[in-house]
């Protein structure tokens, strides 16, 4: 929980100007940079209190483990978000690139279809992973205010 809440004061606060300068020089409506940077952290110390001397071999692991990059643009009023996301997945202490390209689709109000072919190299084997995701997503502004930092 306390990892939680670095990562989204990470992201919202520090990384959140720089996300739309860097949006708005690229010509895209979202660029979207996502880090556990905390959580990794965290979950470190509080899983290995006594190999704190470590640290100094893994900090690029730490560092950029679950590190994500989403690009995007709106096209069609909005309705379709066609959308490029890259994000290193750990892997036994390796860090492994994985690629998605796709897009969203709102047919009608509150409805989102997600489409997604992501790939990743596994040793010397591309895999690939298509996915759908189908999301109802219902007005619930006042929840969001409650929530909303």
């Amino acid at each position: 929980m306390v990892s939680s809440f670095g990562d989204q004061y990470l992201n919202r606060y520090l990384l959140q100007r720089l996300e739309r300068r860097l949006a708005r020089r690229l010509g895209l409506d979202v660029v979207s940079l996502e880090t556990s940077i905390a959580s990794n952290y965290f979950n470190y110390f509080y899983n290995n209190p006594d190999h704190l001397g470590d640290l100094a071999e893994k900090w690029d692991y730490l560092a950029f483990a679950n590190i994500g990059v989403t690009v995007g643009r709106y096209f069609l009023r909005d309705r379709i978000f066609l959308k490029w996301r890259t994000e290193l997945i750990p892997n036994n202490l390796v860090l492994t690139p994985e690629h998605n390209i796709g897009f969203e689709y709102q047919p009608i109000e509150y409805f989102w279809l997600d489409f997604n072919y992501g790939f990743y190299k596994d040793e010397d084997v591309l895999v690939n992973n298509p996915k759908l995701l189908m999301q109802l997503r219902l007005p619930i502004g006042r929840f969001r205010k409650v929530f909303d930092f």
